[in-house]
């Protein structure tokens, strides 16, 4: 089961009720459930600190394990994730449905 058919999965398991005008709100309509948001970023944080560990290690034969290929392997990955949270944010302003697709 791949992620793209958990997310669709979840997305088509939310919902409307009849009595949507009157009832409290609720979970927003075809959004995933926060358990499988924070399982999918517990395992992408987990990848990339293996990632970025095995750069490190392919990058010390030549550049040795110093303080600077430490620092610039790291800076790497932090702007990825600079810009893949402003990417994800951008994605967030779009409506919930093309949002959901366009990450699944």
């Amino acid at each position: 089961m791949t992620l793209r058919t958990v997310v669709k999965a979840a997305m088509t398991e939310a919902t409307v009720p009849a009595d949507a005008g009157t009832s409290p709100p609720g979970p927003a309509v075809g959004l995933p459930p926060v358990w499988l948001l924070a399982a999918v970023q517990t395992v992408v944080a987990a990848a990339s600190l293996v990632v970025e560990i095995v750069a490190g290690r392919m990058l010390a034969p030549y550049l040795g394990m110093s303080l600077y290929t430490w620092t610039s392997v790291i800076a790497v990955v932090l702007a990825g994730f600079s810009a893949g949270h402003w990417l994800g944010g951008r994605l967030a302003e779009q409506s919930h449905r093309k949002a959901g697709l366009l990450t699944a």
